[in-house]
């Protein structure tokens, strides 16, 4: 090994640290939710019968078997006007669905942490936006470390739905360094060419 093995673990950190830095928040997104034991492939009308409620940062919900939906409308603001605009929503679920406009977006997930919703947004313009987050289960028994537990009643916290604006620079720096740490690591240790891209890094981040 010709350069100090602290240097990849660093350059993994400074990925995760900038990956941070990607978007900022340019308006909260004022939501309500409502619960259900039904699977609904569109965001449920009246004919649903669900009782929404507000959603508030610090609210419990779910449960076993227990859908969310959460609703709401947004202007965008002028920070918007000609950049790249994202909605990001933490529902407290590993993964929730994003409907704009009746239309399915996309998904938040552990790689999709932000969903476009216009390459180039128009201040102004009003969107309608709903998830549906999936609160889970337990099925107690099928992993031989399974040990019974009583499911918690309201297991999951919402947090924000908020609109976003990419920083395209942050971006274009965090993918180069995942590019370049990719290929450290498939390369062997001692290749003159692992280690050169390496100490590269380094003087960067001296």
């Amino acid at each position: 090994m010709l350069t100090d093995k602290k240097i990849p673990d660093k350059l993994k950190k400074a990925e995760e640290l900038y990956s941070k830095e990607r978007f900022v928040k340019v308006a909260d997104v004022a939501v309500e939710h409502a619960e259900t034991r039904e699977h609904f492939r569109a965001e449920p009308g009246r004919a649903a019968n669900l009782k929404w409620k507000p959603a508030r940062p610090g609210m419990k919900w779910g449960g076993e078997w227990i859908t969310a939906w959460f609703r709401g409308d947004v202007k965008l603001p002028k920070e918007c006007n000609g950049k790249k605009v994202f909605v990001r929503a933490k529902t407290g679920c590993d993964a929730a669905m994003l409907l704009v406009d009746g239309e399915h977006q996309g998904v938040f997930d552990g790689n999709h942490r932000a969903v476009m919703i216009a390459a180039k947004g128009k201040a102004g313009k009003k969107y309608h936006l709903a998830l549906e987050a999936y609160s889970g289960h337990t099925i107690p028994g099928c992993m031989p470390a399974d040990i019974p537990s009583k499911p918690r009643p309201k297991p999951r916290t919402f947090a924000s739905v908020e609109v976003a604006i990419e920083r395209e620079d942050v971006t274009a720096f965090v993918i180069d360094l995942q590019v370049l740490r990719n290929l450290v690591e498939a390369l062997d240790e001692n290749s003159l060419r692992r280690n050169k891209i390496i100490r590269g890094f380094a003087d960067v981040f001296a």
